[in-house]
This record gives C-alpha cells, sequence and structure tokens, in this order.
C-alpha cells in the first residue's frame, strides 16, 4: 500500500514542493500529443455544474438530507456489513423480511420501508442531479470539452455520471468529418439482441475509455455487462435507467467505503476488471485532473505506482495542496518500471486546475 511504501529504504530524500505550479499549457509542452493519458475525477463534473454535481460519498449525502439517520437502524446495518454498497444494504434488508416470513414470524414493515427508502434515495441523488438529456450540453460546451480530451489517447474515469459518454456521443455534431468516435469503449452487438451493446471481453478490444469506477449507463445483465444507448431505443438514459431501477436492477458502479473494498468489487466484475488491469499497464504519461485520490482511492493510486508510466501530472487548486501528494510522490519514484528491459524515467509535477478550462464556461 502507498503509506506503508514511505518507510521503504528504496525511497529517495523527501521531494520539496515547486516554487511556482505549472500550468496546463507546459503540461501539454513537457508531453506529446499521442502519448498522454487521462484521468478524470469529480472536478470535471463540477467544472460543468458544481451544485448538480458536489456530492461523492452517496452514503454521506444521504446522512446530510436526513434521508439516513447517523444513529439509526438503516445506518448501523452499512456498519454491521462494512460497506457503503446501496445495493447490498437494500438487498439485506429485503432478505431479513423474506426469512422473517419463511420462519412464520411477524415480517417487518420497518425492513420493507426502510429498503424502499434507500432507493428512492438512490434514484434522487443518481438521476435527478443529473440533467435530462444529452442535449442539454451545449454545443459551445460539447466543442471546448472535446478539445480537452481529444488530446489524450487513454481516458480513464471515476466518474460514473454520463457527461463525458454525451460528449464523445454527441462529437459527431461538432466534427461530422470524424470517421470513428474519439475514444472507444469495449462495448459490440450482443449476440441474442442486437438491439443491446454487451463488454465483449475477448482481449481482441482495447478500450480508450475506462470507467474504473462504473457509470449509470452500464447494468449487469446475466453473465453479461450491458450498455445503455439512446441510438438503439429513442429512450432518454435518464428515463432507462429509473425503469431499471423501479425493477431492482442497478447500475454498474462502486459505491464502497474502503478502498479495499473497491477493489474486490472491481475484481469481480469482468467490465471494472478489465478497465483497471488496463490502468495498471499504462505506459503513456498521465495527467490527473479534479480528484485529490484519497485514501479510499488508494487502489488507483497503487495501479499508477506499478504501472510503466513515465511522467504524471497532478492539478491541484495551490501549491500547499502538494503535501497532500507527497507520500504518493515518494512511493511513485521509489518505484522503477521497466520497458523492454530498460528502465523508465519518471518524474511528478504538478500544475494549477484553474488554468483549464473544459466547458468553455466564463467567469
Amino acid at each position: 500500500m502507498v503509506n506503508n511504501q514511505n518507510e521503504d529504504s528504496n525511497i529517495k530524500e523527501k521531494s520539496e514542493p515547486p516554487q511556482r505550479l505549472l500550468s496546463y499549457d507546459e503540461v501539454l509542452q513537457k508531453t506529446t500529443d499521442g502519448e498522454r493519458a487521462l484521468l478524470l475525477g469529480n472536478g470535471f463534473s463540477m467544472a460543468y455544474n458544481k451544485e448538480r454535481f458536489s456530492f461523492t460519498d452517496l452514503r454521506k449525502s444521504a446522512i446530510e438530507r436526513g434521508i439516513i439517520d447517523k444513529d439509526g437502524p438503516i445506518n448501523k446495518t452499512f456498519e454491521k456489513f462494512n460497506t457503503s454498497d446501496f445495493e447490498s444494504v437494500i438487498k439485506a434488508l429485503e432478505d431479513a423480511n423474506k426469512v422473517l416470513e419463511a420462519y412464520g414470524l411477524n415480517a417487518n414493515k420497518n425492513f420493507e420501508t426502510d429498503a424502499n427508502k434507500l432507493k428512492e434515495h438512490l434514484i434522487q441523488i443518481i438521476t435527478n442531479n443529473h440533467p435530462e438529456k444529452a442535449t442539454d450540453l451545449t454545443l459551445d460546451e460539447i466543442r471546448s470539452c472535446l478539445a480537452f480530451i481529444k488530446r489524450y489517447t487513454y481516458i480513464y474515469t471515476l466518474n460514473y455520471d454520463i457527461l463525458l459518454y454525451w460528449v464523445i456521443m454527441r462529437g459527431k455534431e461538432v466534427t461530422p468529418e470524424a470517421a470513428d468516435p474519439l475514444f472507444t469503449d469495449g462495448f459490440g452487438n450482443s449476440p441474442e439482441d442486437p438491439s443491446h451493446l454487451i463488454f465483449i471481453n475477448e482481449g481482441k478490444t482495447k478500450p480508450t475509455l475506462c470507467h474504473l469506477h462504473g457509470g449509470l449507463h452500464l447494468f449487469n445483465k446475466g453473465a453479461d455487462v450491458e450498455k445503455l444507448t439512446f441510438s438503439r431505443t429513442d429512450i432518454p438514459l435518464k428515463e432507462q435507467i429509473k425503469a431499471n431501477l423501479d425493477h431492482d436492477q442497478y447500475p454498474v458502479f462502486i459505491s464502497e467505503g474502503t478502498s479495499l473494498a473497491k477493489k474486490e468489487k472491481i475484481t469481480h466484475n469482468p467490465y471494472l476488471n478489465h478497465c483497471y488491469r488496463s490502468l495498471c499497464r499504462l505506459k503513456k504519461d498521465l495527467v490527473i485532473f479534479g480528484t485529490g485520490l484519497k485514501r479510499n482511492d488508494e487502489h488507483i493510486q497503487n495501479a499508477i505506482i506499478n504501472s510503466i508510466c513515465g511522467n504524471v501530472f497532478i492539478g491541484v487548486s495551490s501549491i500547499d495542496k502538494i503535501s497532500e501528494w507527497i507520500p504518493f510522490e515518494e512511493a511513485f519514484k521509489a518505484k522503477t518500471p521497466f520497458f523492454h528491459r530498460k528502465p523508465v524515467a519518471r518524474n511528478i509535477y504538478y500544475y494549477d486546475y484553474h488554468t483549464i478550462n473544459v466547458w468553455g464556461h466564463h467567469g
């Protein structure tokens, strides 16, 4: 783990913070087109609309909104299961009700009520806060965002909203001459139902867009991971998502509270595991935007540390914030990867994320 590596004898002297932060233009000058990868966090979505996307922890937001009583039985159930995964707690409450009925005991109405309350909160927080449809994004916003992401060969995102998906899908409106989508996600036609797209995990596909923690448009359907689309159904994605939730089908996304729990869930999902392994094998320079990679994202830190990527460029709001990244920086520099038997030179740079205007907003 990252924190344990601070005591490793191989670690060099503590890194001194730079006298100033790089600008984003300087980041681009220090890297090469086609040799960059991008890691996005919630700051990408907050840059679009801070009020809509300010939540990062579903359970915490439910407590803050009074949906869950911090000292009540629902939160204690989360704690007993040592999870922040809504789906597992909802299932536990519903199963408890069935067990009581099977034993001829009075079913506890609170179980059913609380399960429904959690479902409703899940629907509200992940759909009602989200823009209604892809056309809510203006062409100027699409154009600006495309100009930002097109400089990268790979995009890894920790977000489960569908803003980035919408931008890429609407890219043809801005660049109609483009023959193919700017990025591919590894989904293809389902053999059983051509109207559905499923993740094709045959080792041949190399997705260039990876949702590391899942997405609202991704659902487990039997042994497959399915992607919802508007183009094949003419039904807005938010309506499809709500319909699935109404039928107790939950999006593939990671809501666990610890890095270990997140990693475990990732490992057991073919799509998420493929994306995570892609990050672990990364050979490009990496630009990080919109995430501080806190302790509960230690699995992402370790994937970067153990990858073959050379330089990492980290977006921060001020020089003072660099201290939060020092354990990661030291662990990253202490690890020397080899590519074709040659050691990979690597370094950490910090840039001012305010110098990126992703969505073209002014003011």
